[in-house]
């Protein structure tokens, strides 16, 4: 297995223990880095992408609309 999936599968189950555990201080901040860092690389993995930083932040919105419990916004 490539280094990036033994690092990917490491966040996938670090975070999965925080939510088994309702380590919610822990969950979100790995949730919105990785997100993040999904979003860098695939707005940046073609020159002729859509997407912009507006996209980004309304995903993170998104994101932290839910963990708030106010999914009605």
């Amino acid at each position: 297995m490539s280094q990036d999936l033994v690092q990917i599968a490491d966040e996938l189950r670090k975070c999965s223990q925080c939510l088994m555990h309702g380590d919610w201080d822990n969950f979100l901040p790995h949730l919105l880095i990785n997100y993040t860092r999904g979003f860098v690389f695939s707005a940046t993995s073609d020159k002729d992408n859509p997407i912009t930083i507006d996209d980004c932040q309304r995903g993170i919105e998104w994101i932290l609309v839910r963990a708030s419990g106010d999914a009605d916004r």
